[in-house]
């Protein structure tokens, strides 16, 4: 199993405080005057004792259009933060081409830039400049840090894209960036790049919560995940071509005994999880339990699995790791068994597997009617295969071997089981 714990805090206490009209000197100053707010609407407070959420109630919405919130998250914890997970309904995350550095009015969060890219991905002429005017590719670059190749669920708003190819709303500040939203846009996760130092703090904006509601902090959570088929069952399998392959999943986190939602299955070509292949599926989640994913029967080679998470009102989202999960799926090759359907009276034989030509092998891997019966370094290029102790009848043998350069190759064969003087289709003794 493979665990990813999504973010690290202590065990959060989400406190909703609503203060007195204030003055200026008393606004929440971690985030810079933007159009209509001189400060904050919200202000996250972390510390080693839990976390609070913070509202003055004299810095509404910043935006003209009166619906898009400006939030900082103070970290006055004893470590470094490195993403936080929110919460809100009405779709907090549903962003709309109005964010921080691209809204109407002034004035503008110092840093904004024209992006390399537009939102058709096109390159603009005038990367780099300082916005406005041209507000439709305006954004912060991608922080150092941020991991490439992120992307957001359909109906989600992008400004343009960033030197290192992310997708950029216009909603991040100058060191954060979004992973991990809802397909509904209530949660997602807000990630730091360089992380908050304690005392620190870091600002970014998102769509108003709904009127009355303050954005609670949801509680962290990993996915453990398992995959399982032609009878193995760890995190690096390999299968005989045609087995079907199911990935289960496990939530864990301080709430995870309640969590609800849905995890999503993909399994993809590549290492970094960006070429599918197969249909996505998806399981319902119970109490911290997923439903299993749909089965899988892929053409020979390797393959990548990833599980996301949903999350609900109360536990973050997270994913596993592209990579913690592979899937080898081998070609059939002659690897010199002996001949399907004769009897083996002995019922133990020693294999000698064939390399194809210029392949050395190194590990082998051998199944008896679908169950796992040997895994490990081919020692002396032969291999034993020992049929004792099963009933009489027609026995499925697969051999699967490795190569040195990671290629997987599999032998298929059918014997049949038999009590030495007897002839295994009549079941009559010779004479």
């Amino acid at each position: 199993m493979r665990r990813r714990l999504l973010f690290a805090l202590v065990p959060l206490a989400t406190l909703g405080v609503w203060l007195a009209p204030s003055s200026a000197s008393a606004l929440f100053s971690q985030c810079p005057p933007i159009v209509k707010d001189k400060g904050c609407q919200f202000l996250v407070v972390v510390s080693d004792g839990g976390t609070q959420v913070l509202q003055d109630p004299t810095q509404g919405p910043y935006d003209p259009g009166e619906e898009d919130a400006l939030l900082a998250v103070q970290n006055n914890s004893s470590k470094p933060l490195s993403s936080i997970a929110l919460y809100a309904g009405n779709g907090f995350f549903a962003f709309d081409n109005d964010g921080i550095c691209n809204t109407r009015g002034e004035p503008w969060p110092p840093g904004c830039v024209v992006l390399p890219r537009n939102s058709a991905r096109q390159p603009v002429p005038t990367a780099g400049a300082k916005c406005p005017p041209e507000k439709e590719v305006c954004g912060f670059p991608s922080p150092p840090g941020e991991p490439p190749g992120v992307t957001f669920p359909a109906g989600i708003s992008v400004n343009g894209y960033s030197a290192n190819g992310d997708a950029v709303t216009g909603y991040e500040g100058p060191t954060s960036w979004f992973s991990n939203i809802s397909p509904d846009a209530h949660e997602g996760v807000v990630n730091f790049s360089p992380t908050i130092a304690p005392g620190a703090s870091a600002y970014f904006a998102l769509e108003s919560p709904p009127i009355g509601q303050v954005p609670a902090v949801l509680a962290p959570t990993s996915i453990s995940t398992l995959q399982s088929g032609a009878g193995a069952r760890s995190a690096s399998i390999t299968v005989p071509a045609g087995a079907p392959v199911i990935d289960t999943a496990q939530i864990s986190g301080p709430k995870a005994a309640s969590a609800s939602g849905t995890v999503s299955y993909a399994l993809y070509k590549d290492s970094k999880c960006t070429v599918p292949a197969a249909a996505a599926s998806s399981g319902a989640v119970a109490a911290g339990s997923a439903g299993r994913s749909a089965a899988v029967a892929p053409a020979p080679g390797t393959y990548y699995w990833q599980a996301s998470y949903s999350g609900d009102s109360t536990n973050s989202p997270s994913a596993s790791v592209c990579g913690d999960e592979v899937l080898h799926v081998a070609t059939a090759a002659n690897l010199g068994l002996p001949a399907s359907g004769i009897c083996l009276s002995k019922r133990r034989f020693i294999a000698h597997p064939r390399a194809p030509r210029n392949v050395t092998l190194v590990s082998v891997v051998v199944l008896i009617n679908g169950k796992l019966k040997f895994s490990g370094k081919l020692t002396g290029r032969h291999t034993t295969i020992d049929l004792r102790g099963l009933p009489l009848g027609t026995i499925r043998v697969a051999m699967i071997v490795t190569s040195s350069k990671k290629r997987v190759y599999e032998d298929l064969r059918k014997f049949h089981t038999c009590i030495p003087g007897i002839h295994p289709k009549t079941k009559k003794k010779k004479k």
